[in-house]
């Protein structure tokens, strides 16, 4: 029998096959070898447009060199810290958007610190198809940076500059989160309120100021003592005092980002309470409305139509979901609607009044509206006789804001 090895045309295919394979091999090695030195020498990072980093290394690289002076550009408006383009109510007629000149999708080589960068930007087009689908209202973006060297300090450091640039543009802003089903959704941006413009009896707001102060600066006190480093508050007095207006301010003076969360919102249950609770950053305040709406002692109140417990309640307040330096305040009307179990000290450290107006108080407020008018302590006098909250008083003075003897006069007809 034959040898079929020995045979011309098979021994000649397999001659074929391995030179073609050795012809393939030689033409994909400086591919390969490419490919291992990059992997050898180069950090690479991705960053994706689904997280805040995105947006920050946009501002970055719209203010680097390279961009300025690239010819293949992405404009863009500017976004805020998760991505979402920044118009809308939060910004009025001086305010716009600023508009943002980035690389183009495709490669780019440009300087850090010395280091040379190749930065590509890939675009992800809708599937054919999607194109009228909600799927393609959102397209995914991925920045890769590749940093020469081993280390991965300089690409830390890229993206901390990035961080900073973004962040550095929002340290005079104050930002508002509100609750929406399980996370928390950005419903505004404020200038600073400054707690002069808070007019409270005696020195409320000084209080609580000093003791925000003091937990600060007591952080390794309560490691050392193994208590959580917390602050809980509880706000109460009559309605349109000043509870929510001092909140805000103390926001805007220790330049926290504020949370609101409405306890009688159809969609809290305690995992979703809890969940919140725990997506709030650390040094933030929590603000938690009216909690008297939700329950009248330990019953559910009839306006809050959730799931939410009582128990839930006490245990997301304690702080097993919060994070080192939060702090949460409740405003109540009504403390006598509310459970000792959620008043008592470490559930509500410092408890705070809050009442109707005083003629000091009111006396302030006209100053600051008119400050060279007389008859201010006239004025404080027919506040109080009328029983009226201080933010009657704001209103008034609003509505008579172009004459401070319309409104004096107006409170004498009242009285």
């Amino acid at each position: 029998m034959v040898d079929p090895l020995q045979s011309p045309i098979v021994s000649g295919g397999i001659m074929l096959l391995l030179t073609g394979s050795l012809i393939a091999l030689c033409r994909k090695l400086p591919i390969y070898l490419w490919k291992w030195l990059v992997r050898r020498i180069t950090i690479v990072v991705d960053v994706s447009n689904d997280d805040p980093l995105f947006a920050w290394l946009s501002l970055w690289l719209a203010e680097h060199p390279y961009s300025l002076k690239a010819r293949a550009l992405t404009a863009t408006s500017e976004r805020d810290d998760y991505g979402r383009t920044m118009v809308g109510p939060t910004h009025d007629a001086g305010e716009l958007p600023q508009v943002l000149l980035t690389p183009a999708p495709g490669n780019h080589l440009l300087w850090y610190k010395r280091r040379l960068v190749w930065l590509s930007r890939e675009r992800k087009e809708t599937s054919p198809g999607k194109e009228d689908s909600f799927v393609s209202l959102w397209k995914r973006e991925v920045f890769t940076l590749r940093v020469i060297g081993r280390s991965q300090q300089a690409a830390k450091s890229l993206l901390q500059d990035a961080r900073a640039v973004a962040l550095n543009r929002r340290s005079r802003k104050v930002e508002v989160f509100s609750a929406s089903y399980d996370y928390w959704q950005r419903i505004d941006e404020r200038d600073p309120r400054p707690l002069s413009s808070v007019f409270l009896p005696d020195n409320c707001a000084e209080l609580v100021t000093s003791d925000i102060e003091a937990f600060f600066a007591n952080q390794y006190w309560y490691t050392e003592r193994g208590i959580p480093w917390q602050r809980r508050y509880l706000f109460h007095g009559v309605p349109g005092s000043g509870k929510t207006s001092l909140i805000v301010a103390l926001a805007g003076h220790f330049r926290m980002n504020l949370y609101i969360l409405n306890l009688g919102s159809p969609y809290l249950t305690d995992d979703s309470l809890m969940n919140l609770l725990s997506k709030v950053p650390a040094r933030s305040f929590t603000l938690l409305e009216d909690i008297d709406a939700a329950f009248n002692r330990r019953a559910k109140s009839d306006d809050a139509k959730n799931k939410l417990t009582f128990s839930g309640l006490l245990n997301a307040i304690d702080g097993a979901a919060s994070k080192d330096g939060s702090m949460i305040f409740m405003t109540t009307n009504h403390k006598d609607q509310l459970d000792p179990a959620l008043t008592r000290a470490g559930r509500a450290d410092m408890h705070v009044e809050f009442y109707a107006a005083t003629a000091e108080q009111a006396n302030r407020m006209f100053l600051a509206f008119f400050p060279d008018a007389q008859g201010a302590d006239s004025f404080g006098d027919r506040v109080t006789a009328l029983g009226m909250s201080m933010c009657d008083v704001q209103n008034h003075l609003i509505d008579h804001k172009d004459s401070c003897v319309r409104a004096l006069n107006s409170l004498v007809k009242a009285a």
